[in-house]
């Protein structure tokens, strides 16, 4: 059958996305394969109990970071996506120069905070006076993560997926190779820290230094030779996306650490690497669908530049039943594997944690349907109607964590993840129904 002309410049377009969507999900499921390799070693080593360890030395200062960064990541990529359509080289400055500020500034202070509270933390919530120095030095991590959120958002607003490809699979691949260097030396669980935190430092520095040489090369110059004044037109808006989404990426921190700082205060620091563990395969499950969602969002932002909303809504069903649902079909398929497999893999000691590994991955299948929800939301610009629906999941998860959690630990917890993540799914798609 002959093509037309728009039909061939459909073809193209289609795969050009998929091309894209292959590139970064390919990099996401290699570097899941190096981070399970990373876990593998890591639970088989340590065991449970130092496992959960490790765990709690970086729980404290992810939970600070989590309230004082910015997150400026999925905003800035709105704004640089939207800029580059309509030819505005020096806003593009302006903002990345406002989102890399925010998160050095935050990263400064969280190592701060954790500096001067963490004994506390670790004498009274823990009971374990001995993590103090690896907490304090954990929190060096996040001066080089703040290097990370920003240059990822250039780099996908440039179309540069086979870049982040890259970047991705190098930055775990450092990472596991130092941390088992560390284990190798009999380091235990301060090689863990030492080898996470030099790896964040190669990798955060290397990919600064690509989105600046990139952003250079576009003839556009240094963006901290740039003036937020650029960025005075759309102050208000920038303003207003930047609170909502602060606050949001803060409640997922928060629904991630606290349980976690339940389990260990009320449980045992074995929960907590089943937890750790846990949460890690969940992690893993959902790469596929944060893949697709990268690769979709800068093309929806681009797209409300010049079309028309009820058109884009009508590609979501076709989305949804064409992708969503056949991905989903690959972690039904993981969570028959996990029972047989996962004791092989990681050894009988974790057995207990195996039905609650299962529960989560089955509300991440049913979540995987809708893996476009998120990026819709970002690109409307309905960051606040989001957040107030997290705002009530994140509200119900610790509410209910506090009574759950010390009578029946991760078990417990495992069911809470599951209503609360498919309840939120259920709500949002209907809030998207009719205020979109």
């Amino acid at each position: 059958m002959k093509l037309s002309v728009w039909q061939k410049l459909q073809v193209i377009r289609s795969n050009l996305l998929n091309s894209n969507t292959l590139s970064v999900a390919a990099s996401q499921y290699i570097a899941v394969s190096i981070g399970f390799l990373n876990n593998l070693v890591l639970a088989r080593i340590l065991g449970p109990s130092e496992y959960g360890t490790v765990a709690l030395v970086m729980a404290y200062p992810t939970l600070i970071w989590t309230f004082l960064s910015v997150k400026p990541m999925t905003v800035t990529a709105k704004y640089i996506a939207q800029f580059r359509t309509s030819k505005k080289p020096e806003k593009i400055l302006g903002i990345c120069q406002l989102s890399y500020g925010f998160d050095l500034f935050s990263a400064i202070i969280t190592f701060i905070i954790v500096l001067v509270s963490g004994k506390w933390v670790v004498i009274n919530i823990y009971q374990m006076q001995s993590l103090y120095w690896l907490t304090v030095g954990y929190s060096f991590y996040f001066l080089f993560v703040a290097l990370v959120g920003t240059s990822q958002a250039i780099l996908s607003s440039w179309n540069k997926f086979r870049w982040l490809s890259v970047f991705t699979i190098v930055s775990k691949a450092i990472t596991f190779v130092l941390v088992l260097l560390g284990l190798l030396n009999n380091l235990g669980v301060p090689g863990v820290i030492l080898g996470t935190l030099a790896g964040e430092l190669l990798t955060g520095l290397a990919i600064f230094g690509i989105a600046t040489y990139l952003m250079y090369r576009e003839g556009m110059g240094f963006w901290w030779q740039s003036s937020f004044n650029q960025v005075t037109l759309i102050s208000q808006e920038v303003s207003s996306l930047f609170s909502w989404n602060y606050l949001f990426v803060t409640l997922t921190g928060l629904t991630a650490q606290v349980p976690l700082m339940l389990l260990g205060r009320y449980r045992s620091v074995e929960e907590v690497g089943y937890y750790r563990l846990a949460t890690s395969l969940v992690t893993a499950s959902s790469y596929l669908e944060k893949a697709i969602g990268q690769v979709l969002y800068p093309t929806l932002c681009s797209r409300l530049v010049n079309e028309k909303w009820e058109k884009i809504r009508q590609s979501f069903k076709k989305l949804t039943l064409q992708r969503g649902i056949p991905l989903s079909l690959f972690l039904f398929l993981a969570i028959l594997l996990i029972h047989p497999l996962l004791p092989k893999l990681f050894g009988n000691h974790y057995i207990p944690m195996i039905k609650g590994t299962q529960i989560m991955i089955l509300a991440t299948a049913i979540r995987t349907w809708f893996y476009w929800l998120n990026p819709c939301y970002y690109a409307l610009g309905k960051i606040k109607l989001w957040t107030k629906g997290y705002s009530i999941y994140t509200a119900c998860t610790l509410g209910l964590s506090w009574l759950v959690i010390p009578q029946a630990g991760f078990y417990g917890w495992s069911y809470i993840f599951s209503f609360s993540t498919i309840g939120f799914i259920v709500c949002m798609l209907w809030f998207l129904k009719n205020e979109a």
